[in-house]
């Protein structure tokens, strides 16, 4: 499974790359594609490019939370439109870890 399976009508060149160590772990049941980094204990959400295609209205694109036992999403830790400030979310909370 992975996204392009999971979710065919969603953008592929719209999907960022991912960062070093996050798998994907997209399943159709899901509002949008998801990305884990197990080591890290971090889920990232990727919602549609297109507000009106998500299903939260007004939500933003990319969605990063902590990993609950089990794989599931925990805690949001960060939010943001644009990938740029998502990408150097994740790489400050990388070099913590």
């Amino acid at each position: 499974m992975n996204f392009r399976t999971e979710f065919d009508d969603y953008p592929v060149c719209k999907m960022p790359v991912m960062p070093a160590g996050f798998t994907d772990t997209s399943w159709k049941n899901d509002v949008c594609p998801s990305f884990t980094h197990e080591a890290a204990r971090l889920v990232l959400w990727v919602d549609y490019p297109d507000p009106a295609n998500r299903e939260v209205q007004g939500g933003s694109r990319f969605i990063l939370c902590t990993m609950k036992d089990g794989g599931a999403s925990g805690d949001v830790v960060a939010t943001a439109e644009h990938w740029t400030d998502m990408e150097d979310e994740i790489g400050h909370r990388l070099r913590k870890f």
